[in-house]
Parts: C-alpha cells; sequence; structure tokens
C-alpha cells in the first residue's frame, strides 16, 4: 500500500511530461510562421521601394531628355544633373530669352555703307580710279528658329563717283579717259546668320549672304590729255573737247584726243544689252560678316554688322527690327 503511494506522484506526473513537447512545438511553428510572415512583408515592402525608386529615376531620365532634346539643359552621358544645376535666368530678362522650336519674325529697316578703296581698281586690270564709298539702305524681314536667322532684304544702293582718270593698265597713257558713275541698284538677297548668346539681351552673330542687283543710271566716259602734253599725273588731265581738239601729241608717240573711239563731251556709256561695258544686273556677294545683336525691349532688336563683299571689299551696317509674331 505503502508502496502504490509513492508510485502514485510518479504516475501523476506523467502526463505532463508527455504534453510539454506537444506546447514547446506548437510555439515553434506558430514563431516560425511569424518569421515567415514578417520576411514576406519585409520582401514585398523592399520590392515595392525598388520599384518606386526605378520609376522614379525613369521619370526623371524622360524628363532630362525631353528638356535635352529641346536644348534647355546640358545633359553629360550617363548622368541626370539635379535641378540645382540647371541654368537659372533672371526673372527681370525672362522675357528676353527666345522659346526653343519656336518661329520668330521680325521686320525692320537696314543701311549699309560700303567701302570700295582705289586699290581695288588695279586687282581688276585697271589704272586710276578712285576711292568709292557706296551707301545702301532697305526693309527687310528676319525669321528666327532656335538661335538662327534668315534675313530676306531689298536694298537700293548708289555707287555714284566724281570724275577720276581711267585706263585699262594695258593701254599707253594717251589711252586714259575721265569718267564719273551715277550708277545705282535694288537688290534682293538674304543674310544667313547664327547666333552665339552673351546673355539673354546681347548675342553676337556671324554668317554670309548674297544677293542680286537691277542695274540704272549712267556711266560717263570722255577721253583726256595732260595740260603740257607730258605724261603725268592723270589726276589734273582736262577733257577732250572732240577728236582732235585740242590736239596734243602723246610722248613717246600717238595722240591725245584722237579718233579710236567716240567717247567725247556727253558720252555715255551703253549697256551689255546694247553692246557696252554697263552692267545689266550686279551681284553681291558676302562670304563672311559678324556682329552684335542687341535688344533694348522684348520685341525689338538692332544689330551692328561688319563684313566682306564684292563690291567692297569691306562694309559696316545697321539694322532695327521689330517683332511681328
Amino acid at each position: 500500500m505503502a508502496q502504490r503511494d509513492r508510485d502514485r506522484p510518479a504516475a501523476a506526473s506523467t502526463p505532463g511530461l508527455l504534453a510539454a513537447p506537444k506546447k514547446d512545438k506548437a510555439k515553434e511553428e506558430a514563431k516560425a510562421k511569424e518569421e515567415a510572415k514578417a520576411k514576406e512583408e519585409a520582401e514585398a515592402k523592399a520590392k515595392e521601394e525598388e520599384e518606386a525608386k526605378a520609376k522614379a529615376e525613369a521619370d526623371a531620365k524622360a524628363e532630362q531628355e525631353a528638356k535635352k532634346k529641346d536644348g534647355d539643359v546640358k545633359v553629360t552621358e550617363g548622368k541626370v544633373p539635379p535641378p540645382d544645376e540647371e541654368a537659372k535666368v533672371d526673372p527681370a530678362d525672362a522675357e528676353f530669352v527666345e522659346e526653343k522650336g519656336k518661329t520668330y519674325q521680325y521686320l525692320g529697316l537696314r543701311g549699309r555703307m560700303v567701302l570700295i578703296p582705289q586699290f581695288m581698281f588695279g586687282l581688276f586690270g585697271a589704272d586710276g580710279g578712285k576711292t568709292v564709298w557706296s551707301p545702301q539702305f532697305g526693309p527687310e524681314f528676319a525669321v528666327r528658329r532656335n538661335g538662327f536667322e534668315y534675313d530676306l532684304w531689298l536694298t537700293y544702293a548708289s555707287y555714284s563717283m566724281s570724275n577720276a582718270p581711267f585706263k585699262s593698265s594695258s593701254d599707253p597713257d594717251n589711252a586714259y579717259e575721265i569718267v564719273s558713275s551715277s550708277i545705282k541698284t535694288i537688290s534682293i538677297g538674304s543674310d544667313f546668320l547664327w547666333s552665339a548668346p552673351m546673355n539673354p539681351r546681347l548675342s553676337f552673330v556671324y554668317g554670309g549672304g548674297a544677293g542680286i542687283g537691277i542695274v540704272f543710271g549712267d556711266l560717263r566716259r570722255n577721253q583726256s590729255y595732260p595740260p603740257n602734253g607730258v605724261a603725268g599725273d592723270p589726276n589734273g588731265y582736262l577733257p577732250c573737247r572732240d577728236v582732235g581738239s585740242p590736239s596734243v601729241p602723246s610722248q613717246p608717240s600717238g595722240q591725245y584726243c584722237d579718233g579710236d573711239n567716240g567717247h567725247y563731251g556727253s558720252y555715255k556709256e551703253p549697256s551689255w544689252i546694247n553692246g557696252g561695258s554697263k552692267p545689266i544686273v550686279f551681284p553681291w556677294i558676302a562670304p563672311f560678316q559678324m556682329g552684335l545683336r542687341w535688344k533694348p525691349v522684348p520685341k525689338m532688336a538692332v544689330r551692328l554688322d561688319v563684313g566682306f563683299a564684292f563690291p567692297g571689299p569691306f562694309f559696316f551696317g545697321l539694322s532695327a527690327q521689330h517683332g511681328l509674331f
């Protein structure tokens, strides 16, 4: 009996010992499920963050590429600059900035002065002549887009020259004639100019231009002679009155005021059409010109030009334009 009583505690404790492993296993399974769930949530959150980051980078890159196409910002290869690196314009100058991809039209007036030095006549096989200043002016219509413009122009030009001695370099001294010009042209053409902005209001411009003009006016020619009959400075020669008048022998041979041609009195050189040497059309060729373009107000531009041209070779000019659209 006593032995059975001693055995009871041991028997009574048996169910507890058998149940303990089951409770521990349930806890471990619950813990494992919680850890798996937490891991899944962490992975899902990380994936969402990566997707959001990738989308943000893609959106930023797309926006930057769009700006690059418009020329608003410079993008280095493999790097998109942050917004604070973009060029910023002073609000006071913002209205002077031309939008990329937008076309601007201007209407205005231009004036030019062309310098034809005396030595230019020698380059074309002539002796004599004098320096000529040729004023030119007229309207112009400009179209600008992305820093490039073409200016269509119509100009009146005067190539007037007072009396000057003139002859071919291969002719003798008694071939000198006194020549004067009232030649004028009306020309149409275009300039093609690129701009390099220095600030929103001021740009450096460069390019060239060409045109063609119709010639009108007179080219007068009169044979001449030295007062003393001795060849000298042709600028002091006098106009012959007629053939043999006055009769002045030429040294060493020949005769001034001879009958080789009828260039006396009111003689005017015929045009090409009538067999003469006066042109009927005259070109304008400016292979290079440069200058400054300044905008005093948003819809007005003033341009100062200098360059090389034929006829010339030097010219300078000033243009003023007002924006239309």
